[in-house]
């Protein structure tokens, strides 16, 4: 979308302020509040207002917000005094007040699908694109389609995707991008879907929000900036309780929706390393007989995810058995394809014929090969262009023998000739990930950020192995350029050579810069903080941020990847000397039995309290042991009843030693309670359930007022006290929803209703 006013355009695709054609650099942030004030110009905007909107409701101090007004302000010619576009209104907030035309742009540039360059030009794949075409006939008629591009790395799977991008919007089609990044999207859950919704609402988002807000509720809350303040809190609590399965329902009718105005091409790259969670979107979205004009292509690489175990390949064979899916296999170029390649690139069909065999013997028709020998050839001069016209310099170019014989080789030959500051430069952007800030990177080297930063542009000036990817802020303020790999066979090969004792201490040192930027916001980076400590060996340290992980996680209603983190998090306990072994041990086997039961493993969850359990016998620690069987009952509450009451009876024995009056008295109510509830009126365990709600009454620890509410609520069930059973079940899920414990809301929600 474009917002014309004044002499200014405000390009929310390429996130570009320009005057008169010339662009006027902005602070991501600041950018974000000039589109916000733009798109909400028919009202007063409060401070609440753009705090949720831009920080996601994180505390931010008043000179904080006033800063990003004034630079806005400063942006489009405008000031504290003049006020001529921005507007203050005292105690009420602020306004964009000038007049402002919309202008959309058009489908192609209104998201970031890849761009081809010319070292990707897409020949051959006659068989993959005739696919394509009747694929998009059955989607237009109504009828979804699923396709999955294979091959292996370097294969040309985004040059290709890219060319159908080109030729499905020709035909209408309106797109949503996403991609999966390495090492931690696995663990991000839903994130190349949010990314591909931000894109599309940022290009056109009252089209998208309102479709969001009518058929996906649950995903308005995960697009900044989509809904002020007063709405996000409305949503939220509309949305509470929400399981993942909703969420994967809401996007499967959020496509239908979209669907019924024009054709969608839904785009997933690289889902080697997608959350499950994306994947269950996939599998539910392709299974689906609603009537939906959707065109889906997803990416992956199927070697990759054979070695790391993920699921994709399992889900791509699965759908195809029951004709779900259909599968775009790219393979290696023939040698005419490799000669019709060259032909293009080189504009000279005559040179093209005379290059293509010695092309061809050496990279046997790998895409990535080609291009990348090609640049390499041209760099040493051995091809050269002379009077318009490209030729060979000498005829024993290709015997030569630096000329590599495989990618790996050339990217060697290509490391090789950079500079001892350049190749430390690049060996710690490679730990620091596929897309990194000149900042990170100047932590890993102990330089001034600014240096690092100069250096990283003369090293894209020079060569093709980094590209600029954008800006990074981090919450200390620390502003630098972001950067990535041209290809993330470049970052593998670097961080695979790295001796380990220098891998482990960059891992070790990128994470404490990273942890001293988010003091106080760490959960947000909590997994990239994990990989870092748990990489160079700063185990406690990584366990804290897996548990944190687990947390935002569990949060956002990804329990599986919750899970996932705690295993890891388990293996890493085994590997040193924790001071509290067993304590931890406990903890981390009582958090995932959460999560395992969130997930609807109740025998994996119950698996995890009897280990819990065992280990508290082992540190004496009766307290847990009471704790895990308390809750091995609560599970099997209504799946196995002889499990349930023999759990309850273990408590009531074990905890007579107690000298903890309080949490005796708990424990024993707890089990009472079962007991009233499967057994029927008894009047001893009334009496236990009495004298738990009698010493917890001045209780404030969340653990304790929901065991004291449930005990409540059955005990006065059974009274015939229904009304105060019913206000047991209303506080207990005020308590579960501040805590985002959806299992017990839903238990609560049994005794409110009764």
């Amino acid at each position: 979308m474009l917002y014309l006013f004044d002499d200014f355009v405000l390009d929310t695709d390429q996130r570009e302020l320009r005057r008169d054609g010339s662009p006027i650099p902005l602070q991501p942030q600041v950018f974000d509040l000039l589109e916000y004030l733009i798109r909400h110009r028919a009202r007063v905007v409060t401070k609440d207002d753009l705090i949720s909107a831009i920080w996601g409701g994180r505390i931010v101090s008043e000179s904080s917000l006033t800063t990003r007004i004034n630079a806005a302000r400063t942006g489009i010619g405008d000031s504290g005094e003049a006020q001529r576009l921005i507007k203050t209104l005292p105690r009420k907030g602020v306004r964009f007040i000038g007049t402002v035309r919309e202008a959309a742009k058009e489908v192609e540039s209104a998201v970031a699908p890849p761009k081809v360059e010319i070292s990707s030009l897409v020949v051959g794949r006659t068989a993959p694109f005739e696919t394509i075409d009747r694929m998009t006939r059955h989607a237009l008629s109504g009828q979804r389609q699923m396709a999955f591009v294979t091959g292996e790395a370097g294969i040309g799977k985004t040059a290709f995707i890219a060319k159908a991008i080109e030729r499905l919007t020709e035909q209408g089609f309106d797109l949503l991008y996403g991609r999966c990044t390495e090492r931690f999207g696995t663990d991000e859950v839903f994130l190349p879907l949010i990314d591909a919704l931000v894109n599309r609402y940022r290009a056109n988002g009252p089209e998208l929000i309102s479709a969001v807000r009518a058929h996906a509720p649950t995903w308005i809350l995960q697009l900044p900036g989509a809904i002020d303040a007063s709405e996000r809190a409305a949503f939220q609590d509309e949305v509470f309780g929400a399981t993942r399965e909703r969420m994967l329902r809401e996007f499967c009718d959020l496509l239908e929706a979209l669907s019924a105005g024009r054709p969608w091409v839904l785009v997933l790259e690289d889902l080697h390393w997608s959350d499950f969670a994306t994947l269950d979107v996939v599998s539910r979205f392709a299974r689906g007989n609603g009537k939906a004009r959707v065109l889906a292509l997803c990416s992956y690489r199927p070697a990759d995810s054979a070695a790391d175990g993920h699921p994709i390949r399992r889900l791509h064979r699965d759908l195809e058995i029951h004709g779900c899916c259909s599968e775009l296999r790219l393979d290696r170029l023939s040698h005419s394809e490799v000669e019709r390649y060259l032909a293009l690139r080189f504009d000279d069909a005559e040179f093209a014929s005379s290059l293509s065999k010695p092309v061809f013997e050496r990279t046997l028709g790998h895409p990535l090969f080609v291009a990348s020998l090609l640049k390499h050839l041209i760099d040493q001069e051995s091809i050269v262009e002379m009077d318009g016209r490209w030729r060979l310099s000498s005829q024993a170019a290709f015997a030569q023998d630096r000329i590599p014989d495989s990618l790996l080789n050339m990217i060697g030959h290509e490391l090789d000739r950079l500079t001892d500051n350049e190749r430390r430069l690049l060996d710690v952007a490679s730990v620091a990930g596929d897309d990194f800030s000149a900042a990170l990177v100047a932590a890993g080297l102990s330089d001034d950020a600014i240096d690092v930063e100069r250096d990283i542009e003369a090293l894209i000036r020079k060569d093709h192995i980094l590209v600029r990817s954008g800006v990074s802020e981090w919450p200390d303020g620390t502003y630098s350029g972001s950067y990535a790999f041209r290809h993330i066979l470049y970052q593998n090969i670097i961080y695979q050579n790295l001796p380990p004792g220098h891998r482990a201490q960059t891992h070790k040192r990128l994470g404490k810069r990273l942890e001293e930027a988010h003091a106080g916001r760490t959960p947000e980076i909590a997994p990239a903080l994990a990989l870092h400590f748990e990489q160079g060996r700063e185990f406690p340290s990584a366990l804290r941020y897996l548990r944190e992980a687990a947390e935002s996680s569990t949060k956002r209603l990804g329990h599986a990847e919750a899970a996932s983190y705690l295993t890891r998090a388990l293996g890493i306990l085994d590997r040193f000397d924790a001071a509290d072994e067993f304590s931890a041990r406990v903890a981390l086997l009582r958090q995932r039995s959460w999560a395992l039961r969130s997930c609807g493993d109740l025998v994996g969850s119950i698996r995890d309290l009897r280990d819990m359990i065992a280990c508290a016998e082992q540190a004496g620690e009766i307290k847990q042991q009471l704790n895990g069987l308390t809750a091995v009952s609560s599970l099997c509450l209504r799946v196995d009843r002889h499990a349930c009451l023999e759990a309850a009876e273990d408590v009531l024995s074990r905890s007579q030693a107690l000298a903890d009056d309080t949490f005796k008295a708990l424990v024993q109510g707890s089990s009472a309670s079962v007991n009233l509830f499967l057994n029927g009126w008894r009047k001893q365990d009334a009496t236990l359930c009495d004298r738990a709600i009698e010493l917890s009454a001045s209780a404030t620890n969340y653990g304790i007022l929901i065991r004291r509410n449930g005990i409540s609520g059955i005990v006065d069930c059974w009274r015939s006290r229904y009304q105060e059973c019913r206000r047991a079940g209303t506080e207990g899920k005020r308590l579960a929803r501040l805590a985002g414990d959806v299992y017990t809301f839903v238990l609560f929600n049994v005794l409110e209703s009764i």
